[in-house]
């Protein structure tokens, strides 16, 4: 075998999402222990956030800080799976886990990606919004028109999703709404009980009027 002597070595392609699911984590061990340190600080071996660069927080900075360093220093590498796992994880975090500015770039870095998502990841998008309490309509809209395209790969879980969020946002989407309702009539067989739920809730909160598709929902 020939010598590798003199090779340089491949330097291995950061894991956003398991660095994501890592600050997650510390957010929430830290909010349950009120006790504990006010500093925080790094694991042991877990990995910089960007190759080659410095963060712009300290290595006692918040793990929600550490998130908004993850975004700014790493964001240019990110592609549609990671913007939509980061904002999921983001809506996952505690209370006060994260602020409208980390979403905002994480924003600016998803729309362009937008034509690339599938069916689960726009659903996903959505969804942590929603539970972030951040409403961007130009983004949302652009969204929604991707997922027209695709409503017929959405599953019931996804159709469910999409319809809560925007009633938790107030997004008045009645055209979108009105297809995303054919689609879940054809699949209601499959829909499960959280599934339906949700849909019920979502259309009695944007007070949808009783059209034939609602009907068969509350049947």
């Amino acid at each position: 075998m020939a010598d590798d002597e003199g090779w340089a070595k491949v330097p291995e392609k950061p894991n956003h999402g398991v660095r994501c699911r890592q600050l997650a984590q510390a957010v929430e061990e830290r909010q349950a222990s009120p006790a504990a340190s006010p500093g925080w600080r790094k694991p042991a071996g877990s990995p910089a956030l960007s190759p080659g660069r410095s963060p712009t927080t300290s290595p006692a900075a918040s793990p929600a800080d550490q998130l908004v360093d993850l975004i700014c220093l790493s964001g240019h590498m990110f592609n549609y799976i990671h913007c939509s796992a980061l904002l999921s994880t983001l809506a996952r975090l505690p209370r006060g886990g994260t602020t409208h500015a980390s979403v905002s770039e994480l924003l600016l870095l998803a729309k362009p990606l937008l034509p690339f998502f599938p069916a689960h990841n726009l659903a996903n998008t959505v969804w942590a919004l929603a539970k972030l309490g951040h409403s961007d309509a130009g983004f949302i809209g652009d969204l929604l028109e991707k997922a027209q395209s695709e409503l017929r790969r959405f599953n019931p879980q996804n159709l469910a999703n999409i319809a809560w969020a925007l009633a938790k946002m107030e997004y008045s989407a009645a055209g979108f709404m009105s297809n995303l309702l054919k689609e879940g009539g054809l699949q209601l067989p499959s829909f499960k009980p959280l599934e339906l739920s949700s849909m019920m809730w979502a259309l009695g909160t944007m007070g949808h009027s009783n059209t034939p598709c609602i009907r068969d929902f509350w049947m």
